[in-house]
């Protein structure tokens, strides 16, 4: 069964916590990203968004042990 945590009084998601700290590192290196207009070297500066938020929420999961360390057969 799946779990649910209580957060003043509003039942949220355990995926709430990762997806929060995902958003906030995404927004502070999409910042840096759009100071040092890094963005004209992508073809579609949104797929490279999704990718980014994709990447950062998989290593905050990975840091905080939610997912397995690959390797075993």
């Amino acid at each position: 069964m799946l779990d649910e945590w209580s957060f003043l009084g509003f039942l949220t998601p355990p995926l709430f916590v990762p997806v929060f700290l995902a958003l906030l590192l995404f927004w502070g290196v999409r910042r840096v990203m759009s100071y040092f207009a890094l963005y004209r070297f992508f073809w579609q500066p949104v797929l490279a968004d999704i990718a980014m938020f994709t990447l950062l929420l998989w290593a905050v999961l990975m840091f905080s042990g939610a997912l397995p360390a690959g390797g075993g057969t």
